[in-house]
């Protein structure tokens, strides 16, 4: 039943559902887990893990079954370890530490979840906090691993005050209260930045375009090849909006920009039009460079003057890992031929505006926007399609991480998706204008270009590392102790054995 309810209120705090105040309570059950009686609490962890990820990533099943199932279980692997060493911790470290401890696994799960070619950011507790910037305000310091570290040490005292282990008397409450207090004191912080008046720094007007590729969810592909035309009245509308920088989704023109002369004369020809820079994704079938999935900033004058190409691939979509290994895989979903991944995580550049771009998912990564932030990223745009089949609950969970991206680096952040939803978010993470799912429409709005670097962008999610570091440590040094230990309820031993 814990396993059940933990999963269930997972699943309810991230979209479509959006209840993010259970995001503080979710992991209270799991929790409860690995501090009660019961036994093996890293299976029934397992077993919560699995069912949030398989009911979050529904949408995953449009593009392949089994890799929807895989997903699942390998991101349910790590809320099952989340629990299991929070047992192990528990029993070990002083009852002062035990709520800490139990948080610091849940972190560094979270933070080990998104490492590696298959890292995954779907479900991280800080995510679910993404319509409320009071919350949101502690990711300058300590990117999305320091909000998820706080949510869980909260639900960690309240299970831990709800076990009542003998002999704790009130001791138990005054964890609870300090853990209480410390989300006061973030929260507090993150309303006082909020009514403060903003620093001054240099505005652009920015708009961005959502061509509404839409298509009845029947029908499995999307015509990408008309869409620069159905650009075309949207953008000369930001353009007449004043719009100092027009933005279009990920390969909104498909691959026809360096191929399609005419293509580039029209762009050229409303950059001009408008005095506008436009930024805009496509592929690029060079000979030289392979298949790449970039984005193209042109100056006002139309002329192309930088490029981005996507660094972090999708696996399974946009490469295949170690293909040599899987040569048929290609029945399973997989790409036929592997895209070219980008050198480096660097903005592209005209004047003293540089645009940090992120393709897809690499916005999923705060360590992405990060680099391209250290680079000298004074503006962040997220280019995306999300117009894939039945993709509204991914579109909405994948837009849930924008603000996070803002709050973290503190740079303006426009996100361009084909079909929705696209918006405008300020440095604190609020969003300044948004176009629904599947609207043909523009916004255009004044944001701020920020120079300023925050603790995040300095120091990366320490949080994780720390968390990780400490708890690798605390298991090496007391991993050979007991089990029966700092007065936690034990389960009866089964018949035949002896602790």
């Amino acid at each position: 039943m814990l396993a059940l309810v933990g999963a269930g209120w997972l699943l309810l705090a991230f979209p479509p559902f959006d209840q993010g105040w259970l995001g503080w309570l979710a992991p209270v059950p799991l929790f409860l887990l690995a501090l009660g009686p019961w036994q093996r609490p890293g299976l029934w962890g397992l077993l919560a893990g699995f069912l949030f990820f398989l009911l979050h990533l529904t949408w995953m099943a449009r593009f392949s079954a089994p890799g929807w199932v895989a997903a699942a279980l390998i991101s349910g692997a790590w809320i099952g370890l989340a629990v299991g060493l929070g047992r192990r911790l528990a029993i070990t470290v002083p009852p002062g530490w035990r709520s800490l401890a139990l948080a610091a696994t849940w972190t560094a799960a979270e933070w080990g979840r998104s490492l590696g070619p298959l890292g995954f950011t779907w479900g991280d507790l800080a995510v679910s906090q993404h319509r409320c910037p009071v919350a949101l305000q502690l990711l300058d310091l300590t990117g999305s691993c320091g909000l998820s570290f706080l949510m869980a040490w909260l639900a960690a005292s309240l299970a831990e005050a709800l076990v009542k282990p003998p002999g704790s008397g009130s001791r138990r409450l005054w964890r609870l209260a300090a853990a209480g207090a410390a989300v006061a004191l973030s929260l507090g912080r993150g309303l006082w930045l909020l009514t403060t008046p903003l620093p001054p720094s240099p505005v652009l007007r920015v708009g961005v375009v959502q061509g509404s590729i839409s298509y009845p969810s029947d029908q499995p592909y999307v015509d990408v090849q008309s869409a620069p035309e159905g650009y075309y009245p949207l953008t000369r509308g930001a353009g007449s909006a004043r719009a100092q920088l027009i933005v279009w989704g990920e390969a909104a023109t498909w691959d026809d920009l360096l191929a399609s002369p005419t293509l580039q004369q029209e762009l050229a020809g409303m950059a001009q039009q408008y005095h506008a820079r436009i930024l805009t994704g496509s592929f690029d079938r060079s000979p030289t460079r392979g298949l790449t999935n970039s984005a193209f900033l042109l100056d006002a004058r139309g002329r192309i003057v930088d490029r981005y190409d996507k660094v972090f691939l999708v696996p399974m979509g946009e490469y295949l890992p170690l293909r040599w290994l899987w040569p048929s895989a290609a029945i399973l979903g997989a790409p036929r031929r592997d895209m070219t991944p980008g050198r480096a995580f660097r903005p592209v550049r005209d004047g003293d505006l540089q645009v940090g771009v992120a393709i897809c998912f690499e916005s999923a990564f705060g360590r992405i926007t990060r680099e391209q932030v250290r680079n000298g990223a004074n503006l962040l745009a997220l280019l995306t399609s999300d117009s894939w089949r039945d993709r509204r609950n991914a579109a909405l969970q994948h837009e849930a991480m924008a603000p996070l991206r803002a709050v973290e680096t503190r740079r303006s952040v426009v996100r361009a998706a084909n079909a929705g939803i696209s918006d405008l978010i300020d440095p604190y993470g609020r969003r300044v204008a948004e176009i629904p799912l599947f609207q043909q429409d523009f916004r255009v709005a004044t944001l701020p270009l920020r120079e300023d670097r925050t603790l995040y962008v300095r120091l990366g999610d320490w949080p994780g590392y720390l968390s990780a570091l400490t708890m690798a440590a605390w298991c090496l040094w007391r991993g050979r102790q007991p089990r029966k230990l700092s007065g936690l309820p034990q389960a009866a031993s089964p018949p035949g054995k002896t602790d």
